[in-house]
């Protein structure tokens, strides 16, 4: 037979065994949990990255297309200018 205080201590470790193999368990979860993550991290980094190399190239188009509208807008403008006078000339 064993004593009591014996029994007692085995009885503790195997707790403390069942204890640590849940956390080794709760260990593994977690590590590929944050394994997850961290792909789901780079994957989102690299849409950023494309969608900020996209986000410049719009920009850069809608510049060039502002700047052509602003030119083409000047030359109408001083071409409108133009039939105004001509009409006033011809009113006189």
């Amino acid at each position: 037979m064993v004593p009591e205080s014996l029994q007692k201590l085995l009885e503790q470790v195997d707790k403390l065994v069942e204890m640590v193999a849940k956390l080794k368990e709760e260990k593994q979860t977690l590590q590929d949990k944050l394994a997850e993550t961290e792909k789901e991290l780079i994957e989102s980094k690299s849409r950023i990255e494309e969608l900020s190399l996209e986000n410049q190239r719009l920009k850069e188009t809608l510049e060039t297309e502002l700047s052509s509208y602003k030119e083409e807008r000047e030359i109408l403008s001083s071409k409108l200018s133009e039939v105004f006078e001509k009409l006033k000339r011809l009113e006189e």
